[in-house]
C-alpha cells in the first residue's frame, strides 16, 4: 500500500520551530487512557510515526501494559489488509489506465523478436529486495540500517498485538484514505491563495532534529503549533488531516462500544481543538495523558522473539504450471528488475515480517540447446557474486524432475534467507523467503518449500491451439505459454515453447499484436523487420537463406540460420492484419526431425469469444455489446472523471479551457490481441458548423489518409439522433485494413477506430461491437448545427466571473456568423479604454468578424472593418488588426479596401510580426495581391514596409501574377535599395576574408549558411526583380557583375542561378569554382535541378562519387573534410526506386579516426547525377576492420533504407534510430 505519509514527514521541510512556553502543556504524552462513557475498562490512544528510527521506540513497560490490557489493535489502517488493499488498487488503477489510453501507436523494435539471453535477468531475480516488500514490513534505509529496528512503529504496534494474541483493526477504511487523499489534493489545486510560510532562516537539518527530539519528549502541543503555522493550504488540511480526524473518532467510538482497544494513529492527528483527542472527549469519553518514562529493552527483546501461527493454503500460478502451499495468495510485483518473463510475485507476512518470493525468469533454453542441466551449471556460477551476504549451506535438490538449488544464505544485516532455485527447459524458477533474524529456520519454511511442484508439460506430439483460436500447429507436447509484457516496444508477445525430450529439438510460436492508425505498411517490408529482429538474437551466428512463400493466403518469410552452439534454426515470419507471427524450430546438431511436421502443420484459423454482453460507458457516453468487457473500479472511474472535468480544469487554469479534447476507451483481448479504439469528442460550449457538408468534410478530412486509399465511403443511420460516416482505408501490397466509423450525435462525435484485414471476415468481436455501437439515447448536448451567438454573448457579459472568464477565453474559437455581425461591433464598442485585458479583447473581437465569411455578408464586414479602421487611427494595434482582417476576407472588395487604406493611412508596427502577418495572408492568395501592385510599392519608401512589400512583389514575380512592366516607374527606387543591399554585402565579404587569413588548416567548424543573404533575403529578392532589366539597363548588369564577384559563395550561386533563369550567360569559370568547393558542389547541382540545367554542372565533377562525398559533407554541414576515401558503392532499391549508394571513411580533424559516411542515392545510371540525399548520413562510427567491416556497411546502408519506410522508423535502438529525412541546405 501506497502509505499515507503524516504532517510531520511534510513539516521536517517547511517549519520553524517555536521555543516551549513556560505554562503547563496541554498534550504532554503520545500515550493517552481512554475511559468513561459506559466502557467497562480502559483503552489507549497513541501517536504514532511512520519510520523504523530507533528514535521512537523509545516505548516504557506502560505501552507495552497497554497493549496487553486490550482485546484489539488497531491503526489507521489494518496491515493485515493492505496487501491485497494495495495490489487491487495497483492493477485496478492500470486496467483504466489501458482503458483510457489513446493507443496505436505501435512500432516494431530491434528487440521485438529478438532471442534473449537471461543472464542478467537471473541475477536481478537473485539479487534484489523488493521496494513494496520494504514499504510494507521494514521502511528501512541503506545508510541509516545501523540506526532503525527491524520494523517502522506502526507495524511494529500491530506485530505486538499480534504476537500477544489481540485482534487486528483498523479505523479508517483505504479506498476513502484514498478518495480523501485525492480530494484534498483538488481541493489545494482549487485554492487560490495559499498561506506562506518562513523557516527564518534555519536549516533543514536543524528543524529536524528539533522535531525528533519534540515527538521523543511527547510533545504534542509543539507539534500542533507547528503543524498550524507551517500549513499551506487551508484546504488540503481540512480533508487530509481534519476530515480524517473525524472519520478516525467515529470508527474509535464504534470499536469501543464491543473491544478495549489500543490504536496507533499519526500523532499530528491527535492534538489542537480538532484533533482526535478532543473530539473523543467531545463524544463524551476521558481522556488523560499516561507519561512514558524508561525504554523497557527486555520486554521488547521477549515480544521479538515471539511468533504469530500462520495457516498455510494451496496457490498455483495464472498458468497453472507452478503449485505451492503458501500462508496468502501471489501478489504480482511492478517494481521488479526482471525485465524478462514472467515477472515476480510476492507475499508479505505482515504478522512476522516475513516474505515469500517467486520470480519467473524466461531462459528460451531449449531455443540454444542448452539442457536444464547446463543451465544449473549456469545458475551455480552466479550464485557467489548474486546471493546477498554469506552462503551458509548449497544443496543440489530435484523438484519434479527438475534440477536446481536448496541455498540458505545471511544477510549482512544479520537475517536468514533461502532460496529454491529450479530450472526447467524454459525457464528458471526462484522460490525466496526472506524473515528478520532466524525466522527461516522455522517450520514455516520447511512448509513452503516442501510443498513446491512444477506440472510436467508431457511427452507426446499433439496439435495446440490457444483457447482462444487464431491458429493450430503440431508441437511435441502441450508447450510452455507465457506472456511477455516487458520488451522495450512494450507490445505484449504471446510466447508457446515446446521442446522435444528425446532429439533436443525445440519449436516456438510467438505472436505480437500492432496497431497503428497513421500508415498501412507493405506487409512484405514488415516481414523484413521481423527477420531483421531474429537475425539480431545473441544466439544467431548468420542468416543462410530467406525464401518468400506464403501462409494462408498472407505474406509470409521463410528463413534459415547457424547458430553460435553450431546449431541451426528454420523459421518463418507471418503477417496477418495487425498480427504478427514468428515460427521457428532448432536443432542442436542440425538435425531436423520434426521441423516439416511443425511448419506443415501450422494453420492460421479464426478467434473465439465468449458471449458478449452489454456495456456502458457512462463517462464517454455510449454502450456497446461485446465479448471484450472492460472491469473498471467505479471510484477510480469517479476520480478521473472528477479530475479532467471542464469545470475542474477551469478552476485550477490560469485561462480557461475552450477545446476539451479527445477522450479515449480501448477494448483489447489480451488473448486475441484484437484492439478496437474508441474516440469520443465533446464539442466546445460555443462550437457552431454552419451546414452539414461542411462539417462532414472537415471531420472526415480524407486529406489525413495521404498514401493510402479510401476505398470506400458509406453514410450510416445509427438512430434518429445519431448518423454518420464509415470509411475504409487500404492501401497497395499489404493486406490490412482501417476502418475508421465518424459518429455525431449533438454535441458529440464518437469515433471508432479498427484494424483488421481483406482476407478474413471480421471477428465476432468486431461485428457485434461496430453493428451494437450506440450512443445514449437521451439529448446529449445542443447540436452543433445550432447558432451558440447568443449564448456567447449571454455569458460574455455576465455577472458570473467563471462565465464570463469562460467566454471571453473563446472568443478565438468561436464563429459568430451573419447573426453576430452587430453583436460583435456593439461588444467592440462597449469596451473602455483601461477595463481588464482591454487591447486583448478588443483585437481579438475585431479579428473574429474576419471570419464571418458567408457570402450574404462579407461585404458588410468590409465595410464594418473599414469604420472600425477610421475609429482606432489613433492605436496601430486595431489598425493591423483590422488590415488582417480584410485580408482574410479575400474578397476582390476587401483587398480594394486594404490596398486604400495602407496607402491613404498606413499603421506603424511595433514588431515584425505585426507587418509579416499581414503580408503572408497577402501571399496566400496571390491572385487577389496581384490588384494591389504597383501602388503598393509606395510602401517600400517606409522601413517598416520595405522587406515584406520586396518579398511579396518578388513572390508575384516568380509565380507571373506581376510582369516586370507593371512595376517599371519604381525601378530606380528598386535599383537603389539593392545598390544599399549590396554594399552590406560587400561588408560581409570583407569579413569573409579576414576569417579566411585566420583561418587554421585543420579548422573544420559548421559551415554558416547564413552569411550571405542570397538564398532567402532581400539581396536575393532584389536580383530576381532587377534581372529582367539586365540586357536593358547596363547598370544593372554592372550590379549582377559584382554579385558573381561576392566573397560569398552562396551570393554567387544565387545570382548565377537567377542569370541562366532568364538566359543570361554565366562565366563557366564561376560554376567550376563553385563545383570544386565539397561544400557548395551538391547545392550547385541541386539549383540547377530545379531550373533543368544541369549541362552547365561542370564535367570534371560530373561524377557520381565524387556529387555522393560532397552530399556527404553537407549531411553535418561542414565546411570541408580533412580527409575522405570512397571505400564502395552498392546497388540498392528503394521502394519503386533503383540506384546506388557509396561508402565512404572520412576524417573531420587530423587527429580523428576514419569515420563511416553513406551517400546516396545516385541513378542507376552511373553516367548521370543526383543531388538525391535520402540514404545519406555521416553516422560518425569508427570504421571497423576485417569481417566486420563489411557487416558494419550492411548494418548501417539498412538502417537507412529502413527509416525511408513509416514502420521502421523506431526501428533500430542504438540511440541513432531516428530520422533524417530533414536535410539541412
Amino acid at each position: 500500500m501506497r502509505k499515507f505519509v503524516t504532517f510531520f514527514c511534510c513539516i521536517v521541510f517547511v517549519i520553524n520551530a517555536f521555543s516551549q512556553k513556560n505554562k503547563p502543556a496541554k498534550y504532554p504524552s503520545l500515550l493517552w487512557e481512554i475511559t468513561g462513557n459506559g466502557l467497562k475498562k480502559p483503552s489507549y490512544l497513541f501517536g504514532t510515526m511512520h519510520v523504523s528510527s530507533k528514535m521512537v521506540f523509545h516505548l516504557s513497560d506502560s505501552f507495552y501494559h497497554a497493549i496487553q490490557s486490550c482485546d484489539m489493535v488497531a491503526l489507521e489502517l489494518n496491515p493485515g489488509s493492505w496487501q491485497n488493499d494495495m495490489f487491487k488498487r495497483s492493477n485496478a488503477q492500470r486496467d483504466i489506465s489501458t482503458y483510457m489510453r489513446k493507443g496505436a501507436e505501435d512500432y516494431l523494435r530491434e528487440s521485438s523478436f529478438r532471442i534473449e539471453k537471461y543472464e542478467d535477468n537471473l541475477k536481478a531475480a537473485l539479487t534484489e529486495d523488493p521496494t513494496q516488500i520494504n514499504g510494507l514490513l521494514y521502511r528501512t534505509m541503506q545508510s541509516e540500517a545501523d540506526y532503525e529496528e527491524n520494523t517502522y512503529l506502526d507495524l511494529y504496534i500491530y506485530q505486538t498485538g499480534r504476537k500477544l494474541g489481540k485482534k487486528p483493526g483498523g479505523v479508517e477504511d483505504y479506498y476513502e484514505a484514498e478518495r480523501i487523499m485525492f480530494e484534498a489534493y483538488q481541493d489545494m489545486a482549487k485554492e487560490k491563495k495559499k498561506k506562506r510560510f518562513d523557516a527564518d532562516g534555519e536549516l533543514m537539518f536543524d528543524i529536524q532534529k528539533k522535531m525528533q527530539e519534540a515527538y521523543r519528549r511527547g510533545d504534542l502541543d509543539l507539534l500542533d503549533s507547528l503543524e498550524v503555522l507551517t500549513t499551506n493550504s487551508v484546504a488540503f488540511m481540512e480533508k487530509f488531516l481534519y476530515k480524517r480526524n473525524e472519520i478516525q473518532a467515529a470508527s474509535i467510538d464504534t470499536i469501543l462500544r464491543k473491544n478495549s482497544l489500543f490504536v496507533g494513529v499519526g500523532a499530528a492527528h491527535l492534538a489542537g481543538k480538532r484533533g482526535v483527542i478532543e473530539l473523543l472527549r467531545a463524544k463524551g469519553y476521558r481522556l488523560r495523558p499516561i507519561m512514558m518514562q524508561d525504554r523497557d529493552a527486555t520486554r521488547k527483546d521477549a515480544i521479538d522473539k515471539m511468533r504469530v501461527p500462520v495457516s498455510f493454503g494451496a496457490v498455483a500460478t495464472d498458468d497453472g504450471r507452478v503449485h505451492m502451499l503458501m500462508p496468502g495468495p501471489l501478489y504480482k510485483r511492478s517494481d521488479t528488475r526482471v525485465s524478462s518473463l514472467n515477472g515476480s510475485w510476492q507475499y508479505a507476512d505482515m504478522d512476522n515480517g516475513s516474505y515469500y518470493m517467486l520470480t519467473r525468469v524466461k531462459t528460451h533454453a531449449g531455443l540454444g540447446g542448452a539442457s536444464a542441466k547446463e543451465v544449473t551449471k549456469k545458475i551455480d556460477s552466479l550464485l557467489y557474486e548474486n546471493i546477498p551476504g554469506k552462503i551458509l549451506k548449497k544443496t543440489a535438490i530435484v523438484k519434479n524432475g527438475y534440477p536446481g538449488f536448496d541455498i540458505t544464505n545471511r544477510t549482512r544485516r544479520g537475517d536468514l534467507q533461502r532460496y529454491n532455485i529450479i530450472a526447467t527447459p524454459f525457464e528458471v524458477l526462484v522460490f525466496k523467503m526472506s524473515g528478520n533474524d532466524n525466522y527461516v529456520e522455522g517450520q514455516e519454511a520447511e512448509t513452503f518449500f516442501n510443498s513446491i511442484r512444477i506440472i510436467n508439460n508431457g511427452k507426446k506430439w499433439e496439435t495446440f491451439q490457444p483457447a482462444s483460436g487464431e491458429f493450430k500447429v503440431m508441437m511435441p507436447h502441450s508447450p510452455d505459454i507465457s506472456l511477455n509484457q516487458s520488451n522495450t516496444d512494450r507490445i505484449n508477445r504471446w510466447e508457446y515453447e515446446a521442446v522435444d525430450s528425446v532429439t533436443r529439438n525445440s519449436f516456438f510460436v510467438w505472436k505480437k499484436s500492432l496497431y497503428n492508425y497513421e500508415f498501412l505498411e507493405e506487409d512484405t517490408f514488415d516481414i523484413s523487420l521481423i527477420a531483421e529482429s531474429v537475425r539480431k538474437s545473441e544466439l544467431i551466428e548468420k542468416e543462410i537463406s530467406r525464401k518468400a512463400t506464403v501462409q494462408n493466403g498472407y505474406a509470409a518469410l521463410d528463413m534459415t540460420y547457424e547458430m553460435k552452439n553450431g546449431g541451426f534454426m528454420k523459421a518463418r515470419a507471418v503477417i496477418r492484419g495487425p498480427h504478427y507471427y514468428l515460427l521457428a524450430a532448432t536443432s542442436p546438431d542440425k538435425k531436423t526431425e520434426g521441423f516439416d511436421r511443425f511448419f506443415d502443420s501450422f494453420e492460421l484459423t479464426g478467434f473465439n469469444y465468449p458471449v458478449a454482453r452489454l456495456y456502458t460507458d457512462s463517462l464517454l457516453r455510449f454502450s456497446v455489446t461485446t465479448p471484450v468487457v472492460p472491469v473498471l473500479d467505479k471510484d477510480l472511474v469517479k476520480m478521473v472523471s472528477d479530475a479532467t472535468s471542464e469545470s475542474f480544469l477551469d478552476q485550477i487554469q490560469e485561462a480557461a479551457s475552450y477545446w476539451l479534447g479527445e477522450k479515449y476507451a480501448t477494448f483489447q483481448n489480451d488473448t486475441t490481441g484484437e484492439v478496437i479504439s474508441v474516440y469520443v469528442e465533446k464539442k466546445p460550449k460555443y462550437y457552431f458548423s454552419r451546414e452539414s457538408v461542411r462539417f462532414w468534410k472537415v471531420e472526415l478530412d480524407e486529406k489525413q489518409y495521404k498514401g493510402m486509399v479510401v476505398s470506400a465511403r458509406q453514410p450510416i443511420r445509427v438512430s434518429d439522433r445519431c448518423s454518420g460516416y464509415q470509411l475504409e482505408i487500404t492501401d497497395t501490397n499489404t493486406v490490412r485494413k482501417l476502418t475508421m466509423r465518424h459518429l455525431l450525435q449533438d454535441n458529440y462525435v464518437f469515433r471508432i477506430a479498427v484494424l483488421t484485414d481483406t482476407l478474413q471476415p471480421q471477428s465476432s468481436f468486431v461485428r457485434n461491437f461496430l453493428n451494437s455501437f450506440m450512443p445514449e439515447p437521451q439529448k446529449l448536448g445542443p447540436s452543433v448545427f445550432e447558432n451558440k451567438t447568443d449564448s456567447f454573448f449571454t455569458d460574455y457579459y455576465s455577472t458570473d466571473s467563471s462565465a464570463r472568464k469562460k467566454a471571453r477565453a473563446a472568443i478565438s474559437n468561436v464563429y459568430f456568423g451573419a447573426a453576430g455581425i452587430d453583436k460583435l461591433v456593439d461588444a467592440i464598442n462597449k469596451l473602455k479604454y483601461g477595463e481588464k485585458d482591454y487591447f486583448d479583447l478588443k483585437s481579438k473581437l475585431i479579428g473574429e468578424l474576419s471570419y464571418i465569411d458567408d457570402s450574404c455578408c462579407t461585404d458588410k464586414v468590409r465595410q464594418t472593418l473599414e469604420g472600425l479602421y477610421s475609429k482606432t487611427a489613433d492605436t496601430s494595434y486595431f489598425q493591423t488588426e483590422v488590415l488582417r482582417g480584410l485580408a482574410r476576407l479575400r474578397t476582390k472588395q476587401s483587398y480594394a479596401s486594404l490596398k486604400q487604406l495602407l496607402l491613404q493611412d498606413p499603421p506603424v508596427f511595433d514588431n515584425d510580426y505585426d507587418n509579416s502577418g499581414i503580408f503572408s495572408l497577402l501571399e496566400d492568395s496571390l491572385a487577389l495581391s496581384k490588384d494591389l501592385f504597383p501602388e503598393v510599392l509606395q510602401l517600400a519608401s517606409l522601413e517598416d514596409y520595405k522587406e515584406p512589400v520586396i518579398e511579396l512583389l518578388r513572390t508575384m514575380v516568380d509565380s507571373g501574377f506581376v510582369k516586370p512592366k507593371e512595376y517599371d516607374e519604381y525601378f530606380s527606387k528598386i535599383y537603389f535599395d539593392a545598390k544599399i543591399q549590396l554594399k552590406r554585402q560587400q561588408n560581409r565579404d570583407e569579413k569573409i576574408l579576414e576569417k579566411l587569413s585566420r583561418q587554421d588548416e585543420d579548422d573544420n567548424s559548421m559551415d554558416d549558411r547564413s552569411s550571405g543573404e542570397m538564398g532567402g533575403g532581400m539581396l536575393a529578392d532584389y536580383a530576381v526583380l532587377l534581372a529582367p532589366y539586365y540586357k536593358k539597363n547596363p547598370t544593372v548588369a554592372k550590379f549582377f557583375d559584382k554579385l558573381l564577384l561576392s566573397r560569398d559563395p552562396d551570393v554567387q550561386l544565387q545570382a548565377a542561378v537567377t542569370m541562366v533563369s532568364h538566359q543570361y550567360a554565366v562565366p563557366d569559370s564561376l560554376w567550376l569554382s563553385l563545383a570544386k568547393r565539397d561544400n557548395y558542389r551538391a547545392r550547385l547541382l541541386k539549383q540547377l535541378e530545379k531550373i533543368k540545367r544541369t549541362d552547365l554542372f561542370p564535367a570534371i565533377y560530373n561524377k557520381q562519387d565524387v556529387v555522393a562525398q560532397a552530399i556527404l559533407l553537407n549531411d553535418k554541414r561542414y565546411e570541408k573534410f580533412n580527409a575522405v576515401e570512397l571505400i564502395e558503392k552498392r546497388a540498392v532499391k528503394l521502394k519503386e526506386k533503383e540506384g546506388y549508394v557509396y561508402f565512404f571513411k572520412y576524417k573531420l580533424k587530423k587527429e580523428d579516426d576514419w569515420k563511416l559516411g553513406i551517400s546516396g542515392m545516385q541513378p542507376k545510371d552511373t553516367l548521370q547525377v543526383s543531388s538525391n540525399d535520402e540514404l545519406t548520413r555521416m553516422t560518425g562510427k569508427k570504421i571497423k576492420q576485417g569481417d566486420e567491416a563489411a557487416e558494419q556497411l550492411d548494418d548501417e546502408l539498412r538502417k537507412l533504407l529502413f527509416e525511408q519506410h513509416d514502420s521502421g522508423s523506431y526501428f533500430f535502438e542504438d540511440g541513432d534510430f531516428y530520422s533524417y529525412r530533414q536535410r539541412k541546405w
